[in-house]
């Protein structure tokens, strides 16, 4: 079951189910799934930058999605 979190310091507020969503204290991005948590980081000069390269997007409630997003068309497809 989701539960709604509010992070203190920038005040944006996301659907949090178990460990699938991390919000990023630097940037104040959330993402879903540590694998796109992680991608969004590179180190530069000895520094974490946020950084998002390549495709993502954007669900409903805000959070950050590594790859590219499926289209009804494909949806449908795969799951009827």
């Amino acid at each position: 079951m989701a539960t709604r979190v509010t992070h203190g310091a920038c005040g944006k507020s996301w659907n949090q189910a178990g460990d699938k969503s991390g919000h990023c204290d630097a940037c104040h991005d959330t993402y879903y799934g540590i694998t796109a948590f992680d991608a969004h980081q590179t180190l530069m000069d000895g520094r974490i930058v946020c950084e998002r390269r390549g495709e993502w997007w954007q669900d409903d409630d805000g959070q950050w999605h590594k790859g590219r997003r499926m289209t009804d068309d494909e949806k449908q497809r795969i799951w009827g």
